[in-house]
């Protein structure tokens, strides 16, 4: 088949960014499809990366965007019914690059990943799947619950204004793609169904394995995300306020250590106060995980694919997490990972599994094994090849124009 792919980031090998679905769905296409990447990029490292992508054998067009043209255009939708992410990814070049890709050859299928793309291919008169990974008009009505009246107000706006689109877009797409249960089950309850189909994410099980020479420190626990991300800036704070001081008080010699990228003020200050090691940005993320003897997600907001806690468990390390943090993960809490939700929660669940060797030991055995087969990549590519077929069967069977979504 022949298929344009549209994304708003270049996916060239991001282990831990959400893009990993991107980039395995083009490494499965390439093997038998003919497919095209059409994607954004913002610096001259994302162009050396493009020329990296080509070992794919997958064609490429890396549009360049506008930094300070980004933000103007996302403050002129501050009085209008447009989102802003849809403002904020938003480019001329890329437009007429879809196009004249859609226009000029006869392709088979259109993807776009995420909504903040998907109107560039939306309209095409070939099938078309678009991939939202979550539901982004949920995650900003739960950015809305944690800010207080009036700052309030713009999360619920914006959530409002992404609804709107996401709606739009499941009437124009032969299939909306969706990393959880939970996020398709938020899609329906926007009347959005029929054509919501569920693509996990999966794992690296070459690439996140354990390693003795990564040696493990029993007394340390790691907490992986990206901190100028709302959400794990708020657990990590919140985590280093009301269970942290236990903890210490428990095991003295006890280390959280924070692998962050771009690290906010708030953050790094948490060092200061022996609270751990904010270790910024580090080119391989695995040996940091490996050598502590847990990971953490305590995340009050999560949505979509669980991107690190999957990772954590290939490599046999333990997971200790939140309700929501754990939902997109498909294991069973208290078997294959621990879920805590209240601060004494956390803390009784890490204390077992750091002090306990025969708890430990047997929690990150269970965790490796559930993640590999449950998440393998190899699978989710094959259910993703059954989700294009469905969708030219359905666009043969009954043309988009004819179906209503309320």
């Amino acid at each position: 088949m022949k298929i344009p792919f549209l994304c708003y980031s270049f996916p060239y090998r991001p282990a831990f960014r959400s893009e990993v679905r991107a980039y395995h769905r083009l490494h499965r296409w390439a093997r038998g499809h003919e497919v095209e990447l059409i994607a954004l990029r913002r610096s001259r490292e994302e162009v050396q990366q493009a020329h990296g992508f080509s070992q794919l054998g997958v064609p490429y067009r890396a549009v360049l965007v506008d930094e300070w043209m980004r933000w103007t255009r996302v403050g002129m939708t501050l009085p209008t019914l447009r989102p802003a992410s849809e403002a904020f990814f938003l480019s001329a070049p890329m437009r007429r690059a879809a196009r004249c890709t859609v226009l000029a050859r006869s392709i088979d299928s259109a993807v776009g990943y995420c909504a903040s793309v998907g109107w560039r291919v939306e309209n095409t008169e070939r099938p078309a799947v678009i991939d939202v990974c979550d539901v982004a008009s949920r995650r900003w009505f739960d950015y809305s619950a944690f800010k207080s009246w009036p700052l309030s107000l713009p999360y619920r706006r914006q959530g409002m204004c992404v609804a709107r689109t996401e709606r739009r877009l499941a009437r124009r797409f032969d299939a909306v793609t969706v990393a959880a249960h939970g996020e398709r089950d938020a899609l329906e309850q926007m009347g959005i169904v029929g054509c919501v189909e569920r693509f996990p994410n999966g794992v690296d099980a070459e690439y996140f394995v354990p390693q003795a020479k990564d040696r493990c420190d029993p007394a340390t626990i790691a907490f992986v995300g990206r901190m100028d991300n709302f959400p794990t800036a708020q657990a990590v704070t919140r985590f280093c306020s009301e269970v942290w001081p236990a903890l210490q008080g428990r095991i003295p010699r006890a280390k959280l250590r924070i692998v962050s990228a771009a690290p906010t003020r708030g953050v790094k200050n948490l060092s200061e106060h022996r609270a751990g090691e904010v270790t910024g940005a580090v080119a391989d993320l695995r040996p940091n995980v490996r050598r502590s003897g847990l990971t953490l997600a305590p995340l009050a907001i999560a949505r979509g694919a669980r991107n690190t806690r999957l990772q954590a468990m290939a490599m046999g390390v333990p997971v200790v997490a939140s309700r929501m943090a754990a939902g997109g993960v498909d294991a069973v809490a208290g078997e294959h990972l621990r879920v805590a939700e209240r601060p004494e929660q956390y803390r009784d669940a890490i204390l077992r599994v750091l002090e306990n060797s025969a708890e430990r030991a047997p929690l990150a055995a269970t965790g490796r094994a559930r993640a590999l087969p449950h998440h393998a990549w190899a699978a989710s590519r094959k259910r993703l090849d059954l989700i294009i077929h469905r969708c030219l069967h359905r666009f043969a069977a009954q043309p988009r124009l004819h179906r209503h979504t309320p």
